[in-house]
């Protein structure tokens, strides 16, 4: 998996926000909304430039290994291990479990919870 979120259900019309990028940012990538919401890239945004990310929709993410998850668990993006994971500390919160993931699984499905 190349790309950081996947989507399988994409976004609602309306559940996504403009966001200027401070660095260049590929589509699929996770962008941490302070410490409550994240978005997903639409497309690919340049340094300084506006563009999509989306706050709703259920999707595939690169995940922790060596931790399972259970369908209703939250989970939360380390932007420095750029992966899901269960550890609130330090992390944005991603969404919510809508599948099991063993524990060696490197992928997971969620749910994005738009939380401002």
């Amino acid at each position: 998996m190349s790309k950081q979120f996947i989507f399988t259900q994409d976004c609602l019309e309306g559940s996504t926000i403009d966001y200027t990028a401070v660095a260049d940012i590929s589509v699929g990538d996770v962008v941490p909304l302070g410490t409550t919401a994240i978005g997903i890239a639409k497309t690919n945004i340049t340094t300084g430039d506006t563009g999509a990310l989306a706050t709703a929709g259920q999707g595939d993410v690169v995940a922790e290994t060596g931790v399972a998850w259970a369908i209703g668990d939250i989970v939360y993006w380390d932007d420095t291990a750029n992966k899901g994971t269960k550890t609130a500390t330090g992390n944005a919160r991603l969404g919510t479990a809508i599948a099991t993931k063993a524990s060696a699984a490197a992928v997971g499905r969620i749910a994005l919870n738009y939380t401002f």
